[in-house]
Formats: structure tokens, C-alpha cells, sequence
């Protein structure tokens, strides 16, 4: 059973929203409202025009609207993620350490949306079925009931793995050490995450039968000829499980599942649904169809494959994003490859399989029926086979439903059973292309894994990194408090530790190509530059640093959209160091011209948004806290005096945040410099008193 794929496609985007960014609270709140407000009135206008077409027998526009409730669904809830920031909002809001919370609250916006279309859907294909005088299927009387069942039972897998992990990083965060320490390397090293996840998964495997039982509310089968009958079929094919399942749904499912990859945890469903509506023998057909995919090793191959799959995109990511290909296409490629390759061309494969090993056993208990004639074929057919095609067909009649994603056709299904019961060459091919598929299965894993193997000591470099990293970025609050709090004397050893930090930082990821360890190494050079300058105030030990930004970010290498932006920086601050060591004014100034060419100075105020007229505003007045340096510093005593009321103004501003702070601090610093070498003056001496 697979979610729908506007779901499936809304939880992948949706699992990473907390990381996003913090919003504006108000922005974000009402605007998530009105996005859900908004698209809940487009779903329900699409529900009702494509009701009304399918009262008038217009099928197709009845079947486009139906889509579109889905889609307005996924469609509003990434206007919330994206240009409202919920993601941001719930993850400043409501505390990780609440456990699940956070994705309850994260995904509630998407829980309404898609609960609206489900209904929509049921009310256009009720406006179907009445238009064509056909009894209403099960499943469209309890649409949302439906829809809540197909996906939470899809999801369930997932839903367990990111309990496991968040429950570590709650754990971690409320003192246990060991696994505060896994839950930092979980989250900096992307393959170590994929191991966890399918370790989880693995762990979790001989319980999930059990949970989807009380999930579903299933009984054990009860005791009669039908379950005798399928007790002896199980026997003859030596199928080993744990039990039969009755599937208690008030009939408003006709399907069958087996859940569990060992024979001690496996377990057969079968809905009352199809109970009620399929005879003994077309229930057969159906079970051994369920077995099929036990025997054939169908759940353990697709755990293969998707384990196979992700160790790919793990691999290929960092080559594929250093020749310029966005993290979000990678991702939607991901989406696409797992979406239709693995649960749409493969798991139909495994499905046909499972039709045909249903068609081969379905009348194991009666191996001398005679062949059975069927209306469209010109030959008879085994009764097996016959007792397959039977069953799909009333399925559909049942359930309304002739596709999925997963299954493919039911006429395409019913074809190929035929076909494979009449004609050689057809089973042939079918043993051929159930060959090559595995041997690719099996290919694919060998790819992912050598590759994988081959970048494991790049992974643990840029983890190592990324870790110290963090660990000078705590160092460097920690010395910044003291500095206000205390004095400088007290701060410079903390100062000291975010600098060795910073400087280790980048010898971990030194000689890598990987676009994350080249971020990470700039990050550290520029840190590094930065404590030594506005934390230990030596310029001369900051100046390589910076000298190293300046040419990483005239390069381009590593630093995306964000080398103008690093460009602009360098050249203020090694400007300003060579104010400091009293270097050449010519050098100075031109680091002065190079930062006031910066393209966003350039452009019109009135052209930029909010923010970037913030920004803006932050460079013009970075700009002349170096204009005023210079002057200060290699200016002599008449440079000192015009730029000390000009730094007076700067130190005065009142913006607010921690780069309109350093801004102030670095004013302030050289005001107090100034101060310290122009000449004090001297009191004029007083007359002699006469005696």
C-alpha cells in the first residue's frame, strides 16, 4: 500500500521545514491561515465543478477537477513552507525537546488541506457513479476515512524512524552524554544519518507487523473452512507465517496485504470487504497472490533497492553539486527516481510476479480442474489462472478502482495473466526480464556501496570539521559575553580556544574538492580572521586569513551566491589591518574603492526590499567605518581629529543586531584609540604668589 503521491511528496518537503530559517511570527501565522483559508475554498470550488461535470457525463473534466484537489492541497501547503516560513515559525516556537511535537504541529496546516480533498474526491466520484447508475464502491462512501487509512498505514514506517531519532536528540539534550554526541554526528554527517535511518528500519522490521495488527485493529482469522482452506493452500506451498489476518473495516476496504519479512513475524491480511465480496476460490487467487510476494522475496528486495537507491544519491551528491547542480534538484530527482522507478516500473514488476504465482497456485487444492473458457480469449485457459483474472475483475467491480501506481491496470494485469498462461515465448520473457531486473537490483547496490566506501573518509573529514566548527562558534559566544559581561582580560583565553578551533577547523578539510568541506574551510579561515581581529585585536595574526577569504571568494570556490558578499567583507577588514599596522595608505584606500564598488551599494534604495535596503544600509556604514580608519590611522593628528565626531556618530546608531553590534564595538575601539595617541592637553602654568 503506497501514500498518494501529492502526500508523499508534501512529507518529503515537509521533514526538512524545520530547519528552516525563523520567521516573522505574525507573517507567518496569518499568512499560513490564509494560505489554508485560501486553498481550502480553491479545493472545494474544484470538488464542485468537477462534481457538476460528472453529473453531465463529462468524464474527463470530472477526473482533471478530482486531480486538482490534490493538487491545490500540496500546492497551499508549500505556499505555507515556502513563502510564509511555516516550517521556521514551528521550529521557534514549539521546543524539540517536546519530542514529536513539532512535526505534529509542522504538518497540521497539510493534515486539514489534504482531508478537504479527500472529501472533495469522494463527492466527485459519487457524482460519477450516480451519473453512470452504478452501485457506489466501498471505498468512495467513507472517502476521508479512506484516504486517512491508505496513507497513515504507508506512513507508519516513517513515522516510527523519525520517533527513534528525535527520541535520541531529546535525550542528548536532557543530559545523556554518549547519545548527545551521536545525535551532533547524525546530524553532521549525512551518511552516518542514512545507516541510522535504515538501521532503524531494520530494528523496527519484526515489530511493524505486529503494530500495523493494533494499528488496524485486525483479529486472527477465524476458525472455519475458509480458514482451513487456506491453512492447507499455505501447507502445500510451504509458506511459513505467523498468522491470517481479518482486517475489520465495515466493509469499506477490499484488499489483502502481507506485512513482515521473516516467517515468525509475517502476517496475511484480508479485509471483511473481500471477504464479503469475493468467492472462496477468488479469495485463494488473492492469498496466494500475497504469498507470491513472500516467496519471491518482494519486501526484502524493495528494502534492498530503496537502501541501493539512497547509497547513490549519497554518493553522486557532492560531484553532481560541484559541477553546479542545485541541492533542490537533486532532491526532486530523488523524489522522481524513488516515485517512478522504484514504487511505480519496479513494484509493478513484482506485482505482475505476484499475480502469476497466484494464477500458478490459486487451484493447488484441485490440480485436476479442467482449463476454464473465458469471454475475449480464444482458448481455455488453466483454472488458476482463470481464478486470478476472476478475482481482479471483481475487484474493480467492488471497488470502483481499474489502476494504481503501484499495481498498474487491472486490464493490463487480467492481459498479461493470460498471456502467460497461453504463450511461451511470453513466460519466457517474463523469466529473461526477472532475471535482468535482479542482476540490476544487484548492480546498483554494488555502485552505491563501492562509491560509498570510497568517500567514507571525506564523510568522517567533513563531519570532524563541521563538529570543531561549531565548538569555536560556541567558544566565540561564550568570549563575546564575557567581554561584555566581565572585561577583555577575562574573555582573551576563551577568545584563544575559538581561535585554535577555527584554525583546526580547516585542516580537517584542507586538500577536499567537496563543495561542503570547501564552505566549511572558508568559514573557518574567515572566523579565524575575525577572532584574532575584533576578539584578540591582532591584526597581523588575522590578516592571512582574510587574504585567504578574499582570493577564495574571487574564485567563486565554495561560496555560491555568498562571494560578493564575503568579496565585501575581506576588503573592509584587511583594509582596516592595514590601517592598523600602520601599512601603506594607497593599499589601504584601495581596499576602500574595491568595497565601495560593491554592486548593492550601487543600486537604487528605492529598487531593493526591506531587507536588502538593511544590508545595504549595513555596507554604506561598514564602508565609512574604513573611510574613517584610515583616516584615523594613517592620517596623523589631523586625520584623527576630522574622524573622531564621524566614528562618535557611528558608535550612536541605533539599529539593532549582532552585526550592527560588532559595527559599534569596532567604532568604539577606535574612538578609544584615538583618544589614546592624540596629545592631552596641558593645563597653562599658574602666576608666582608673592610672599
Amino acid at each position: 500500500m503506497l501514500p498518494d503521491l501529492t502526500v508523499f511528496i508534501a512529507l518529503l518537503f515537509g521533514l526538512g521545514a524545520l530547519a528552516a530559517p525563523a520567521a516573522e511570527p505574525g507573517q507567518a501565522a496569518i499568512g499560513t491561515l490564509l494560505s489554508i483559508a485560501t486553498t481550502v475554498w480553491l479545493i472545494k470550488s474544484a470538488g464542485k465543478r468537477a462534481a457538476q461535470a460528472a453529473q453531465a457525463g463529462e468524464t474527463a473534466l470530472a477526473e482533471a477537477g478530482r486531480r486538482w484537489t490534490s493538487t491545490w492541497a500540496l500546492v497551499g501547503w508549500l505556499s505555507a513552507l515556502y513563502f510564509f516560513q511555516w516550517g521556521g515559525f514551528v521550529a521557534a516556537v514549539v521546543p524539540r525537546e517536546l519530542w514529536m511535537l513539532p512535526f505534529l504541529v509542522l504538518f497540521l496546516p497539510a493534515a486539514v488541506l489534504f482531508l478537504v480533498a479527500w472529501g472533495e474526491r469522494g463527492r466527485v466520484e459519487r457524482a460519477a457513479f450516480e451519473h453512470a447508475g452504478k452501485p457506489l464502491p466501498i471505498a468512495s462512501k467513507h472517502p476521508v476515512r479512506a484516504g486517512v487509512r491508505r496513507n497513515g498505514i504507508a506512513l507508519l514506517p516513517i513515522l516510527i524512524i523519525y520517533g527513534v531519532i528525535e527520541a535520541i536528540w531529546v535525550a542528548g539534550a536532557l543530559g545523556v552524554e554518549p547519545l548527545r554526541v551521536a545525535a551532533q554526528w547524525f546530524e553532521v554527517m549525512p551518511l552516518l544519518s542514512f545507516a541510522m535511518v535504515f538501521g532503524i528500519l531494520l530494528l523496527a522490521l519484526p515489530f511493524i507487523p505486529w503494530i500495523i495488527n493494533r494499528v488496524l485493529g485486525g483479529q486472527s482469522f477465524p476458525e472455519g473452512r475458509l480458514r482451513r482452506v487456506l491453512e492447507r493452500g499455505a501447507e502445500r506451498i510451504r509458506l511459513k507465517y505467523n498468522d491470517i489476518v481479518l482486517w475489520r473495516t465495515n466493509n469499506n476496504i477490499v484488499n489483502a496485504m502481507v506485512v513482515g519479512f521473516t516467517p515468525g513475524t509475517r502476517r496475511i491480511f484480508l479485509t471483511d470487504g473481500l471477504i464479503n465480496a469475493l468467492s472462496e476460490d477468488e479469495i485463494m487467487a488473492v492469498f496466494f497472490h500475497e504469498a507470491g510476494h513472500a516467496k519471491r522475496w518482494h519486501l526484502p528486495l524493495l528494502l534492498l533497492l530503496f537502501f541501493s537507491v539512497g547509497l547513490v544519491f549519497q554518493a553522486f551528491e557532492v560531484p553532481l553539486m560541484s559541477i553546479g547542480i542545485p541541492p533542490m534538484i537533486l532532491f526532486l530527482l530523488h523524489i522522481a527516481v524513488v516515485w517512478f522507478g522504484v514504487l511505480g516500473f519496479v513494484s509493478r514488476r513484482f506485482e505482475r510476479e505476484a499475480d502469476l504465482y497466484g494464477a500458478e497456485h490459486a487451484s493447488i487444492l484441485t490440480p485436476e480442474a479442467p482449463a476454464v473458457d473465458l469471454p475475449g480469449l480464444d482458448r481455455p485457459i488453466p483454472r488458476g489462472a482463470a481464478l486470478m483474472i476472476r478475482a481482479l475483475e471483481r475487484v474493480r467491480q467492488v471497488s470502483g478502482k481499474g489502476a494504481s501506481h503501484r499495481h498498474g491496470t487491472i486490464d493490463e494485469r487480467m492481459a498479461y495473466i493470460a498471456a502467460h498462461a497461453t504463450n511461451p515465448s511470453v513466460r519466457e520473457a517474463w523469466h529473461r526480464n526477472r532475471r535482468n531486473l535482479l542482476l540490476g537490483i544487484a548492480a546498483l547496490f554494488v555502485v552505491g556501496l563501492a562509491f560509498t566506501i570510497t568517500q567514507y573518509p571525506n564523510e568522517v573529514a567533513v563531519a570532524r570539521a563541521s563538529l570543531r566548527l561549531e565548538e569555536g562558534a560556541k567558544a566565540y559566544d561564550k568570549a563575546l559575553t564575557l567581554t561584555k559581561e566581565e572585561s577583555r582580560a577575562a574573555a582573551k583565553p576563551v577568545w584563544e580556544s575559538a581561535f585554535d578551533d577555527f584554525v583546526s577547523t580547516a585542516a580537517y578539510v584542507e586538500d577536499s574538492n567537496d563543495p561542503r568541506a570547501r564552505q566549511i574551510w572558508i568559514l573557518s579561515r574567515w572566523n579565524a580572521g575575525d577572532t584574532a581581529l575584533h576578539g584578540l585585536h591582532d591584526a597581523e595574526r588575522a590578516k592571512p586569513y582574510f587574504e585567504d577569504v578574499l582570493k577564495a571568494a574571487k574564485e567563486g570556490r565554495g561560496l555560491g551566491g555568498s562571494a560578493r558578499s564575503f568579496a565585501f567583507k575581506a576588503h573592509i577588514e584587511l583594509g582596516r589591518i592595514v590601517a592598523w599596522m600602520g601599512g601603506d595608505r594607497a593599499e589601504a584606500e584601495n581596499h576602500l574603492r574595491a568595497a565601495s564598488a560593491d554592486p548593492l551599494l550601487k543600486r537604487p534604495r528605492d529598487d531593493l526590499s526591506a531587507e536588502e535596503q538593511a544590508e545595504r544600509d549595513y555596507r554604506r556604514d561598514r564602508v565609512r567605518l574604513l573611510e574613517f580608519t584610515i583616516d584615523a590611522r594613517l592620517g596623523g593628528e589631523p586625520g584623527m581629529k576630522t574622524a573622531r565626531p564621524r566614528l562618535k556618530n557611528l558608535t550612536g546608531s541605533s539599529r539593532k543586531g549582532v552585526e550592527w553590534d560588532e559595527l559599534r564595538d569596532d567604532a568604539t575601539i577606535e574612538l578609544e584609540r584615538i583618544d589614546e595617541l592624540l596629545p592631552k592637553p596641558t593645563k597653562p602654568a599658574e602666576p608666582a604668589k608673592d610672599e
